[in-house]
């Protein structure tokens, strides 16, 4: 598993990892479609949808944080 905090990614083949879900979080990853695999939560002051989007679709792995 690897998450993504900010610009730096972090995977649990190199630390131990904990994603804390709230009841919706579990809903809305339960809802997600078979061949999604990323689930991001945002401020709600943080950007529009195609910011959001645009952050999703780049990982940046391995330009910050401890693991590529």
């Amino acid at each position: 598993m690897r998450v993504k905090i900010g610009e730096a990614i972090y995977d649990s083949e190199n630390e131990p990892l904990m994603v804390i879900l709230s009841a919706a979080d579990k809903e809305n990853i339960r809802n997600m479609m078979p061949e999604a695999t990323c689930y991001a939560s945002f401020p709600d002051c943080w950007g529009n949808d195609d910011k959001m989007r645009a952050w999703m679709l780049t990982p940046n792995a391995g330009s910050n944080g401890p693991s590529a």
